[in-house]
């Protein structure tokens, strides 16, 4: 795909990495969609591809925020409609419930202290947050979007960033579904209107803007 690319465009001062979800009741074998059957054959690749660009974007001092779904107890956030949604996934609701192991992050990129936790309780990333306040404070122009589920939360929150004014920027290799085909065929539709780039090639580009962070200036 061609396109011209803007002035500032993936500039790590206005860039911002969002983490979508990547928590043990969707990722982990022993969370509430393994449980339930739902395969986590992608759930590996996903893990190590985000890890190494948290830390790509760690070092770059790119914006990052960890997105966490949470389902409030005894179904407090959850209307019948969204309830019926979740049902493939857990058929009582009770997923990534607020308080739980399964609500917590997945080990390989938790996050450090002081960094942004976004809560949210639908699939956009966006509805109903605080996230579009932050990213316009910090003067975020372009977001790269990892995490689960491709088709669902990473796919809401990618189109809604757009609609926004944003240029967004979808990491198939660090993005997973429980099934390789949709999955595919969510990166096919997707890259048709986005930008899609390989985690390596995303770590290349920040790679090569690293600036200092305030942590790492010695005064002589």
């Amino acid at each position: 795909m061609n396109r011209h690319y803007p002035e500032a465009y993936m500039d790590v001062a206005h860039t911002a990495l969002l983490l979508i979800d990547i928590q043990n009741d969707f990722c982990h074998p022993n969370g509430v969609a393994g449980l339930h059957g739902k395969s986590m054959a992608m759930m590996d690749g996903m893990l190590s591809h985000s890890s190494r660009l948290l830390q790509a974007a760690r070092k770059a001092g790119v914006l990052v925020v960890h997105v966490q779904h949470t389902v409030l107890p005894i179904g407090g956030s959850d209307a019948p409609a969204w309830r019926y949604f979740l049902s493939p996934l857990s058929p009582d609701g009770a997923i990534v419930v607020h308080g739980t192991w399964g609500h917590g992050f997945m080990d390989a990129v938790k996050p450090l202290p002081g960094e942004n936790i976004l809560t949210k309780h639908r699939s956009s990333a966006f509805f109903n947050t605080q996230l579009d306040t932050l990213l316009r404070a910090r003067q975020i122009r372009t977001i790269a979007i990892c995490g689960v589920l491709a088709e669902g939360c990473v796919e809401s929150t990618l189109r809604d960033s757009f609609h926004r004014d944003y240029y967004p920027v979808l990491v198939p290799d660090a993005t997973a579904s429980y099934s390789q085909e949709i999955h595919s065929a969510y990166v096919m539709v997707a890259s048709a209107r986005h930008d899609a780039m390989a985690t390596d090639d995303l770590m290349a580009v920040w790679g090569q803007q690293v600036e200092p962070r305030v942590a790492d200036l010695r005064v002589a």
